[in-house]
């Protein structure tokens, strides 16, 4: 623990705490400390006293998931719903239903409602290469295709990034369809899918990735959807498909999918053009699910309900929960 400005004099052999609580009780402490100094109202980046609250409900959250003594464990999640309380009513924040321009627009991530802090960086000294742009944008261009992709799928421009990651089936599975009956439910339980598409009413495509949480197109790249401006195939011998790729580099999707949220597609990436871009470290969406959890753990379902459904409603356009809801399915859909 270092409690004081240490200075070349001092002695250096520093002490290492006893017990994980102590630990996250003196993180706690800081927090206490900053929320009492900080501001309500400060300039886009800066750290604010919202932005304390919420991170101290997440850090009591994150603590409590190490203890094992079951008072300390409440008293943890007691501070973080007392700190999302605390954080709600300063009426500082809303939810933004622009939910994809949270994340891939400068403009709408600095002007914001709902972020309470963010990073941003500015193209004076941020080139695309410096953000995590590069790294979610593939590789891929006429001379490493195969034949007869580009002839069926050419792209407006080359795709330049270098691509290290990419959603997995798991990922996209957990964006739910909005059914008929107007339940959410995953794409191959919903009716579009077990019915339409089987009776051949319907092309895959539109059973598999139509009517889905609006947060999945925000999120997710997925087979003949638009990326910057052309038109994307992730399928078997499509034009960003690993296997329609000569060199089979690393950046092309192996999944079938690619990450949207967090690109800015207003420019083609070239890795050192300028860019501005945006981090969002702390929003009021998350500091919901935040809340919602404290709840969960506090044993009060229904106000753990009423927060999930608040993005569940804004960002993904989904029915709500009821009470009717299974505490397990409360849970399970919490979590995704």
């Amino acid at each position: 623990i270092v409690d004081k400005v240490l200075t070349p004099d001092d002695d250096m052999e520093l002490s290492r705490t006893k017990t994980i609580k102590e630990t996250y009780d003196f993180i706690l402490k800081d927090l206490d400390e900053a929320i009492e100094r900080l501001p309500v109202d400060v300039a886009s980046g800066r750290i604010s006293k919202g932005a304390a609250y919420a991170l101290k409900a997440e850090v009591c959250l994150q603590g409590a998931a190490y203890l094992d003594d079951t008072n300390e464990k409440r008293d943890y999640y007691t501070q973080a719903r007392t700190a999302s309380e605390s954080l709600f009513g300063l009426n500082k924040y809303s939810l933004d239903p622009d939910f994809k321009g949270l994340f891939n627009d400068y403009s709408v991530g600095t002007n914001s409602s709902e972020i309470i802090l963010g990073v941003y960086n500015i193209s004076e000294n941020t080139s695309f290469q410096n953000t995590w742009m590069q790294e979610l944008v593939p590789n891929m261009n006429m001379d490493k295709a195969i034949d007869g992709v580009w002839e069926k799928w050419p792209l407006d421009k080359n795709f330049e990034g270098w691509m290290d990651r990419a959603p997995s089936q798991e990922v996209t599975d957990a964006f739910l369809v909005i059914d008929k009956d107007g339940v959410a439910k995953p794409w191959n339980e919903a009716s579009y899918y077990t019915e339409d598409f089987k009776q051949g009413k319907l092309w895959v495509n539109d059973a598999i990735y139509g009517y889905r949480d609006k947060r999945f197109a925000a999120t997710i790249v997925y087979d003949s959807c638009r990326f910057f401006t052309s038109l994307v195939t992730t399928r078997l011998k499509g034009n960003i498909h690993y296997l329609s790729n000569k060199e089979q580099a690393r950046h092309v999707t192996k999944s079938g999918y690619v990450y949207r949220k967090g690109v800015y597609e207003d420019k083609w990436l070239w890795y050192s053009d300028p860019t501005n871009y945006h981090y969002v470290v702390l929003r009021l969406g998350r500091s919901y699910l935040n809340y919602a959890e404290a709840m969960l753990r506090l044993g009060d379902k229904s106000s753990a309900i009423e927060y999930i459904n608040k993005t569940r409603d804004v960002h993904g356009g989904l029915p709500g929960l009821t009470a009717t809801t299974s505490l397990e399915d409360v849970w399970k859909y919490y979590k995704i």
